[in-house]
């Protein structure tokens, strides 16, 4: 008979023969989420009208969250960097300096211009935030547009595995060759606590993580060097302070008039010019923009619905993230004969202001960053800060396991936030069947950056 950790395991190959994910191409990573990320229709509506019908400019906005995401490479499973694609995109344009090209000329640099004009795209880009319009973010568009209604998942496709096709893994299935069973082997529940003297004690480990996450593994300069964070908004800022600009309006967050203007991008061109060759530009951790101590402080632990749903969902992300981190596990029982189904949606991200092909020019540096310090190409050992881009994201409603329950775990899904892959906290357990209605996130697909940046700076 089959034991969970020969289901986690098939669940896995059969997801990736599904996807088409291969050997023919290294560049894709597959990642499932350990566990998944479960969604509510609330994260499509507008905060005051949360019973109301779904807004695409909240979705839009929701999956830009989403997208913005950036991982590390890690096979096993998603892990979050605390890096967010746009924050890395924004360095890499408006700090590359072309090669050879020195503080008198750069600003005549063909490549120069190139990556000017992606920064001046990059910053017309950006939108207001639906709930806070002094919030910014940058769209991604949605294929197909509709992912999150429930109604459109009677159209998707049925991921259906019965009992005699979960089998143990071949040594060289996909799922040994990405760390799988170490992963099983760390356990395979997630449990909440039992009591207040266990919760306080997730907590302080979660506040330990956030001290750990909130930093950045820069690669430490052999000189020291000025840092800055946000270039853009620095470099829009400096560029806003000319008379010609400052006549047009009053502030960065003005209107459209005020970055589709030509004499601002002249400015912008010349700012990014002036300062591209006295700072090291270096990201943010996301887990710093938010009070991640102090909420998680508050939440009762023990509680099966952590009531989490009036917290925005980049915040919720890395606040659920910490705590499945910190939750104790238990390894795999004695169940066996374990059957699965769920309905499954693939939700490609089509970034239009991400110039990958500008990224994979070759001829360009940094100012004190080294030669793939943001990734170093490889699809098996990348320990870059940017060394995968998400392109797409699986989506599941409607999941059922089914197997012969030991009375072990019976026991745990009684606390059971999480079984391999699968959010449960908001299951039922109807005889042998363990049924999740919600949409959750469960596996993310990412291509392998370049090098990046292609060269290192002269000596």
């Amino acid at each position: 008979m089959s034991n969970t950790g020969d289901f986690i395991g098939a669940v896995y190959d059969e997801l990736s023969r599904l996807l088409n994910i291969t050997d023919a191409n290294p560049s894709i990573a597959m990642q499932m989420a350990w566990p998944g990320f479960s969604l509510s229709p609330q994260d499509f509506k507008p905060a005051n009208a949360p019973n109301g019908p779904y807004d695409p400019q909240v979705a839009r906005e929701t999956f830009s969250h989403l997208a913005n995401i950036a991982p590390t490479l890690t096979k096993a499973y998603f892990q979050n960097s605390g890096l967010e694609v746009d924050d890395l995109y924004e360095i890499l344009v408006t700090g590359a300096i072309p090669g050879g090209a020195g503080p008198a000329d750069v600003g005549t640099n063909p490549m120069f211009k190139l990556f000017g004009d992606s920064q001046y795209e990059f910053l017309q880009a950006r939108m207001g935030s639906v709930s806070d319009p002094n919030a910014f973010y940058y769209p991604c568009v949605a294929t197909p547009s509709n992912w999150y209604d429930e109604t459109a998942a009677q159209f998707w496709p049925t991921f259906n595995m019965q009992s005699g096709a979960v089998r143990p893994a071949a040594p060289d299935s996909r799922f040994v060759r990405a760390g799988g069973p170490s992963l099983v082997n760390r356990g395979v529940w997630k449990l909440r606590p039992t009591d207040t003297v266990k919760a306080d004690s997730i907590k302080s480990g979660v506040k330990l993580m956030v001290a750990k996450v909130q930093q950045i593994p820069l690669v430490k300069p052999a000189v020291p060097l000025t840092v800055i964070h946000k270039p853009l908004n620095l470099q829009a800022a400096a560029a806003l302070r000319t008379p010609a600009v400052a006549r047009l309006a009053g502030g960065l967050h003005a209107s459209p008039m005020l970055i589709n203007t030509p004499v601002f991008a002249a400015n912008l061109a010349n700012v990014k010019a002036q300062t591209l060759f006295d700072h090291k530009i270096v990201p943010e951790s996301s887990y710093s923009r938010y009070k991640l101590v102090n909420q998680v402080q508050a939440l009762d632990l023990t509680r099966k619905d952590l009531n989490l749903g009036k917290i925005d969902l980049a915040n919720r992300y890395h606040l659920t993230n910490l705590i499945n981190e910190e939750l104790p596990t238990k390894p795999a029982g004695t169940s066996d004969n374990f059957s699965i189904s769920f309905k499954y949606c693939r939700v490609n991200i089509d970034r239009s202001w991400f110039k990958l092909a500008l990224l994979k020019m070759k001829n360009w540096y940094m100012y004190g960053t080294k030669l793939g310090e943001y990734s170093n190409g490889s699809a098996t050992d990348n320990p870059g800060m940017f060394p995968l881009l998400p392109t797409s994201f699986i989506v599941i409603r409607d999941l059922r396991i089914t197997a012969n329950w030991s009375n072990e775990d019976r026991q745990n899904l009684g606390q059971a936030t999480a079984l391999g892959y699968f959010d449960i906290r908001d299951s039922t357990l109807n005889q042998n069947t363990l049924e999740v209605k919600g949409l959750q996130v469960l596996c993310w697909l990412s291509t392998v950056m370049p090098q990046l940046p292609p060269m290192a700076p002269p000596q």
